[in-house]
């Protein structure tokens, strides 16, 4: 640049300018001072002072970003290309670019993390020009996860730990700890966003997400392995059988109840149960078993001789009640009853020929039987003549008064 003067035949002038900011001088000299001067009377050379001052700069092509809104990616792959645009004064690698997020923070480096940003373009000032700036917003919205789900939401109970079936991702976290039981309200299953920063679920929400997981009831419980009896029969009043083992169910093995076992004369049946819980069905199984009735010999009663005398059954004692009523202080000769009662169902007669007999009573038949009479005195008559009266017999009988001896004369003449 030069400063501007006004020419004139009458002098000359050295101008030679600058290009950058400063002071520069300008030499008027006249060409013919024999005969001209200056106005105020001098004839020396002017020097005249030019000034080159600081020019505002301007970008003449605005910077721009290839697009000013994208979705985090973890590599960067989505950023956008920067056009750094060109200004009037300096070169476009003078042209410096740094970001400036929310926050404030700045760096010099493309961003890549989930924000509101400003680009700023900036050329610094020097002697010549001023600094200029221009500036582009760009928002990098956080990129957007798919709702979690639980692949398999409810498991039925193993007796074991179990937990949900979930869908895995780097994205988020799981805190999937299950448990063992059945419960109302079930387990969480807590999903985390791994970085929160960068990552929203596809609702537009980070809170952390949880869904239930639930145990079920289950529905078969069975015995793995049958109890068992120390033995399935016995004779009433024996040892009664004991439980040689509990067995085993699908669930709830320790808790097996075992039925009373009867004693009583029949055919009876032990349970062996598991109750139903929250967290599987019961189970039920039993083994039939027998107890005999206890065999009783019918016993017998010996029969007495007649001999006048009064006369009670005689009956062996044992487990039945005995009733000698009708066979008490018996003098005649005859059957009289005895009544012999068992005390309940648990027993049963054995008869004398082997056969048994399910009914509580026997009548049984207490005997005095006939006995075959003798004389004490033996029958006696005294001779007499004839035309006398007769002799009296005398005779004396081991039974009976001598007035019931009867004599019969039995001969050819007479009956």
């Amino acid at each position: 640049l030069v400063a501007d003067v006004e020419e004139n035949a009458l002098y000359t002038i050295t101008n030679d300018g600058g290009k950058d900011v400063g002071e520069y001088p300008v030499v008027i000299q006249l060409k013919d001072t024999a005969n001209y001067e200056w106005d105020n009377g001098s004839t020396a050379d002017i020097t005249l002072k030019f000034n080159i001052t600081q020019a505002s700069n301007a970008f003449t092509t605005v910077p721009t970003l290839s697009k000013t809104e994208w979705t985090y990616d973890k590599d960067g792959a989505n950023a956008a290309s920067v056009n750094k645009g060109a200004t009037k004064f300096g070169v476009q690698a003078d042209i410096q670019v740094t970001y400036k997020d929310a926050q404030g923070s700045v760096t010099t480096a493309m961003p890549n993390a989930a924000n509101k940003y400003t680009a700023i373009f900036t050329v610094d000032a020097t002697k010549n020009y001023a600094a200029v700036t221009e500036t582009v917003e760009f928002e990098i919205k956080k990129a957007s996860v798919e709702l979690p789900t639980l692949t398999v939401s409810s498991k039925v109970y193993t007796g074991e730990t179990l937990v949900a079936d979930v869908a895995e991702s780097d994205l988020y976290t799981v805190t999937n700890d299950g448990g063992e039981n059945v419960t109302a309200e079930g387990y969480d299953v807590v999903f985390k966003l791994a970085d929160k920063a960068n990552y929203e679920w596809e609702d537009g929400t980070i809170a952390d997400i949880t869904k239930k997981f639930y145990i079920t009831q289950a529905q078969t419980n069975v015995f793995t392995t049958a109890p068992t009896l120390s033995k399935l029969s016995w004779i009433f009043g024996e040892e009664a059988a004991t439980v040689t083992s509990k067995g085993a169910t699908t669930f709830g093995t320790a808790n097996i109840q075992v039925s009373t076992i009867l004693t009583t004369a029949g055919t009876h049946k032990v349970v062996f149960t598991v109750a139903e819980t929250d967290n599987y069905v019961g189970a039920s199984t039993e083994i039939e078993y027998t107890v005999e009735k206890q065999a009783v010999k019918v016993p017998t009663i010996a029969s007495v001789e007649y001999d006048g005398k009064p006369h009670t059954a005689a009956v062996a004692s044992g487990v039945y009640a005995i009733d000698v009523s009708g066979a008490t202080d018996k003098t005649e000769v005859g059957g009289y009853t005895v009544t012999i009662t068992l005390p309940n169902s648990n027993y049963k007669w054995e008869k004398a020929d082997g056969t048994y007999e399910e009914t509580l009573e026997q009548v049984l038949t207490f005997s005095i039987t006939k006995v075959n009479n003798a004389w004490t005195q033996a029958p006696s008559l005294a001779d007499w003549y004839y035309n006398e009266s007769a002799s009296a017999w005398t005779a004396t009988p081991k039974f009976g008064a001598k007035e019931d001896v009867v004599v019969t004369y039995v001969g050819e003449n007479y009956e």
